[in-house]
């Protein structure tokens, strides 16, 4: 988690390069690539949303909606989540509704 703080930081400090990278870090780590399989572990899927929402908040900020757009279907995927539905709308060119 303190990895995950980390990356908050510099997000928020507009280090946005840096705070990628660790995100990144985390999602390839091996614990994290058990996430969304059979094994279903609930905080580390939380984490893998949270840490995949902040990758395409990110890609969004940098205008990169192809990017954001990716992160937000890897959360459908491999998370099974819908709740990203209006943010993809968004990356796409469609009006979201208001969150």
């Amino acid at each position: 988690m303190e990895l995950y703080h980390s990356a908050i930081r510099l997000q928020q400090d507009g280090d946005f390069s840096k705070a990628k990278d660790i995100y990144r870090q985390i999602l390839e780590s091996e614990v994290m690539e058990e996430v969304g399989g059979a094994s279903h572990h609930t905080t580390l899927s939380k984490l893998k949303y949270l840490v995949l929402k902040n990758i395409a908040a990110i890609a969004r900020e940098q205008g990169d909606l192809s990017a954001a757009l990716d992160a937000y279907i890897e959360v459908c995927v491999t998370l099974r989540c819908v709740c990203v539905c209006p943010r993809m709308r968004a990356c796409s060119g469609a009006r979201a509704p208001p969150s």
